[in-house]
């Protein structure tokens, strides 16, 4: 949680965002603006989620064992959705910041 934090403020800094965008990353919500979409894609690039402008199953699993280490249910729903999105979560087309968004659909 620390670093998500610390993660946050930081690209909160980068993208010039409004105090407001720092509460798109403690929710399940999707982007509703252009500035939530590239402050959640700057943290997610931070945490290495998305690498290379992909969706990177490493990371994604890195961090799904430091919050559900010890709970084997949520570990294997986890699983599957981070299989998931590593098969179906692309950029899309015309939109700036796409992928936080994606990932988080």
């Amino acid at each position: 949680k620390q670093k998500v934090a610390a993660v946050a403020e930081k690209c909160k800094t980068e993208v010039h965002g409004g105090h407001d965008v720092l509460k798109i990353v403690g929710t399940s919500e999707l982007p509703k603006t252009e500035e939530q979409r590239c402050f959640l894609e700057c943290v997610y690039k931070n945490l290495q989620l998305i690498v290379d402008d992909k969706f990177a199953e490493p990371g994604a699993k890195r961090l799904m064992m430091m919050k559900y280490g010890s709970n084997p249910d949520q570990l294997k729903i986890a699983q599957t959705e981070i299989e998931t999105c590593a098969k179906e979560v692309k950029p899309t087309a015309g939109m700036k910041c796409s992928l936080a968004h994606n990932i988080r659909q």
